[in-house]
């Protein structure tokens, strides 16, 4: 693999270094789930741009399913998923064969620093390796998948002390932590409920596109999106319902919906049938997943993110915000941190349908304040969030906790 300069902004002063790094993530592109992968394939290829040599330790999903897939000269695809029908037995033996099959990577790729991602459906075998090898490792947090295996409560602490203590579990002392995490509110649960000593906390950056059209905003009928994945945590139901009160009050005419995401399928169907039952079918459109989303957001001009869950942050506001589209989020965990009520965009009560039509009439009726948001939404992306900030970020930290070598010359 070919080894370049290092970027070195931040550290002008010392001469670049570059890392061999391995990441470890429960899944990875073309076969993923969500941003979190999506994340992780972006930034171990700008790493890998700025002369860092990466390797990808994953899981085996779908790959059975695909025997075309190409294989890559980075990309490992041997971990197993401990699966909820499994006996006990059978989950030990999952992570026996991850934990053996880090080690075995560790060994082989001899890694500078072990970069730890989403763990879920994994195991903590990787982890265990990982802390074991006496190498730097730093975690990546993106949601909380801990809890899948750090339950609380005086059972599960049981529990795993007597798993400690077995002559045929995994040994050593699970440690998650140095951390990076992706929303402010995450640092302190980090430190309260998994015992980490040192968080960082490091949003996540898009790349900035052209200035947008902001008169766009002035436009009499208004465009609304929502993307992501569909499923009952991601509250679409609460702005249909939202969409619902406005039609039956007389409230809103002429609009579009434009709903672009795929997920879970019962959820889906609900979500379709209550558009139809609320008269609307011909106004909210469910348009299926894509990946290209820029489009979408710039001929759009309010962003809908009614999310239901402990959000860690949500990248899809930030995407909508520099396309100069306005949010209207939920009022809390990530959402919140990004979206200042009345200045960039609306919060409105987390479930609450009719805060939500409330905020959506108060921009339906209001076309210079849309305009007065929509500038201000991308001055806070250009300003807090943008991709070369938070890779920057990143890979500093990663040289500080790593082994860097300098960059041959």
């Amino acid at each position: 693999m070919a080894v370049g300069k290092v970027s070195t902004a931040g550290n002008p002063e010392h001469p670049p270094f570059t890392m061999k790094i391995l990441f470890v993530s429960n899944y990875f592109p073309p076969f993923y789930f969500g941003g979190y992968e999506l994340k992780c394939k972006q930034l171990s290829g700008l790493l890998a741009e700025r002369g860092h040599e990466t390797f990808i330790l994953t899981g085996n999903y779908q790959v059975a399913e695909h025997p075309e897939l190409p294989a890559e000269d980075n990309v490992s695809r041997i971990l197993r998923y401990d699966r909820p029908e499994d006996s006990a037995w059978q989950r030990h033996q999952v992570s026996k064969w991850n934990y053996r099959k880090t080690q075995e990577m560790i060994q082989q790729f001899q890694p500078d620093i072990i970069y730890l991602w989403n763990q879920r459906d994994i195991t903590l075998g990787p982890s265990y390796a990982a802390c074991n090898s006496g190498l730097p490792k730093m975690y990546q947090v993106g949601d909380f998948w801990q809890n899948t295996y750090l339950k609380p409560g005086r059972k599960a602490a049981l529990q795993r002390k007597i798993s400690s203590i077995l002559p045929f579990t995994l040994k050593g002392k699970l440690e998650l932590d140095p951390a990076i995490v992706v929303g402010g509110w995450m640092a302190q649960e980090m430190k309260d409920k998994f015992d980490a000593k040192e968080v960082h906390h490091i949003p996540r950056g898009v790349i900035i596109p052209a200035k947008p059209d902001y008169e766009k905003q002035l436009h009499p009928i208004p465009r609304f999106l929502f993307t992501g994945r569909i499923d009952p945590e991601k509250g679409l139901d609460v702005a249909i319902k939202a969409f619902a009160l406005l039609h039956q009050r007389e409230q809103i005419e002429d609009f579009v919906f434009n709903i672009v995401g795929g997920g879970d399928e019962q959820c889906i169907a609900e979500c379709r049938q209550l558009a139809m039952d609320s008269g609307l079918a011909d106004k909210i459109h469910f348009l299926g997943k894509s990946r290209e989303m820029a489009d979408y957001y710039a001929s759009h001009t309010i962003f809908i993110m009614p999310t239901l869950m402990r959000e860690a942050f949500g990248i899809v506001t930030i995407e909508a915000m520099c396309h100069g589209t306005v949010p209207i989020v939920s009022d809390g965990y990530g959402p919140r941190e990004i979206v200042q009520h009345g200045e960039n965009g609306l919060r409105f009560e987390t479930g609450n349908a009719e805060k939500l039509a409330e905020s959506i009439l108060q921009l339906l009726q209001n076309p210079e304040l849309r305009y007065t948001l929509a500038k201000a939404g991308r001055k806070t992306v250009e300003t807090k969030y943008t991709l070369e900030q938070e890779i920057s970020r990143v890979e500093n930290l990663l040289l500080k906790h790593g082994h860097p070598h300098p960059t041959a010359s």
